[in-house]
């Protein structure tokens, strides 16, 4: 079964058309039916004279071509969202941990259903062989739409227990059980990691970062504001416009 459209809207100030799909769970293929669609959402966007720049599609929908992925799939949250979090993470970093359990969870947990936030997160790999591993892995699993299930899972992973006779914490064994746990297609993960496709994505995610003042992980950009390190609860007040409680 092909996707149909849900609904168009245009994020006016940015002349963005969102439009998004219907959850058709892991199939995205083409139909008739959403070539109707389409069609008409462009028709009724032209008869409001909208300047539109971009097109976002958006629901479980986006298939990612090997080794080309979209950020979109590392995002969650409404793209039209007042609030906007990105977040610049190490899968090998032990602070990355603590901020993920003390603060991503809770954030995560209280805004971004009510609409309220949207974050972006983006695996970096500046410590060594086993940053880029993890980053890897999280990067196959995003082909298979299940980026955030992986991310919950590295980060539950003791950087520390690094079994007899392997040679990297996220050895083989590790990742195949985390990639179980996510329920990915075990086949398909394992071609792609074993392929390394991903690695220049990740380079190129890493340089940008430095690029833009990323030094050390875990690092966020608040509504364009940068903090760096494991973030308190409490200040998420101040950089988010003190959300009110009952959001």
């Amino acid at each position: 079964a092909g996707a149909r459209l849900v609904r168009v809207w245009v994020d006016e100030p940015h002349g963005v058309a969102i439009v998004e799909l219907h959850d058709p769970k892991r199939s995205n293929t083409w139909s008739v039916e959403l070539g109707e669609d389409l069609s008409l959402a462009a028709e009724q966007l032209a008869a409001r004279g909208a300047a539109v720049r971009a097109v976002v599609l958006r629901g479980a929908g986006a298939h990612f071509s090997a080794g080309d992925l979209a950020a979109e799939g590392r995002a969650i949250g409404p793209w039209e969202s007042r609030h906007h979090v990105v977040e610049f993470t190490d899968f090998f970093c032990g602070h990355c941990q603590e901020s993920h359990r003390r603060t991503m969870l809770p954030l995560m947990e209280a805004y971004v259903p009510t609409g309220h936030l949207r974050l972006e997160s983006h695996p970096v790999a500046f410590l060594d062989g086993e940053s880029l591993r993890a980053a890897h892995a999280v990067l196959c699993a995003q082909e298979q739409h299940k980026y955030w299930e992986m991310r919950e899972l590295l980060f539950q992973v003791d950087l520390g227990s690094k079994p007899a006779g392997a040679d990297t914490v996220f050895n083989a064994a590790m990742l195949k059980r985390l990639a179980a746990l996510a329920e990915l297609d075990l086949g398909a993960f394992a071609r792609c990691f074993h392929s390394g496709r991903h690695q220049e994505e990740i380079r190129r995610i890493s340089k940008t970062a430095r690029r833009i003042g990323v030094h050390g992980t875990p690092h966020f950009i608040f509504n364009h504001v940068h903090r760096e390190g494991v973030v308190d609860p409490g200040e998420f007040d101040k950089l988010l416009g003190v959300l009110p409680p009952e959001l």
